[in-house]
């Protein structure tokens, strides 16, 4: 998976889309033999200011590995109705909106009368946001 809120890759694993290996081989055939592998990525805007650039970064990289590319979060039309363009799986991204922790819900006990960190965009997300 990448590492922020957009096709951002360490440093390290960048080297691999560049022709360099910091991925062990062993590592690397499992990645590409797992069968059950994909590459999760997100999209925020940036690096890629462009949401085609990200899903061709994204889908050069699954290529290069041998497994299939997941948008897993990201907050509007432009990267749903681009990756769908692109055959890309993805999924709009609603996770922090649920949980009942800390002061917007009244500082309820923890664990027993809350749910969840409210973290990572709290409430960012919309139950009701659809891309027609």
């Amino acid at each position: 998976m990448d590492v922020a809120e957009g096709v951002v890759l360490p440093d390290w694993v960048v080297k691999i889309g560049l022709g360099g290996f910091d991925i062990s081989s062993a590592a690397m055939q499992w990645i590409k033999t797992s069968g059950t592998v994909f590459y999760s990525w997100h999209w925020y805007g940036h690096p890629f200011s462009n949401v085609t650039e990200a899903v061709v970064y994204a889908e050069a990289l699954g290529e290069k590995w041998g497994v299939p590319t997941f948008a897993t979060e990201f907050g509007d039309c432009l990267a749903w109705t681009a990756t769908e363009a692109a055959n890309v799986s993805h999924t709009y991204w609603h996770y922090s909106a649920y949980c009942t922790t800390g002061p917007a819900f009244g500082n309820r006990a923890v664990p027993e009368s809350s749910f969840g960190a409210c973290i990572l965009g709290w409430a960012h997300g919309d139950s009701a946001y659809t891309c027609s």
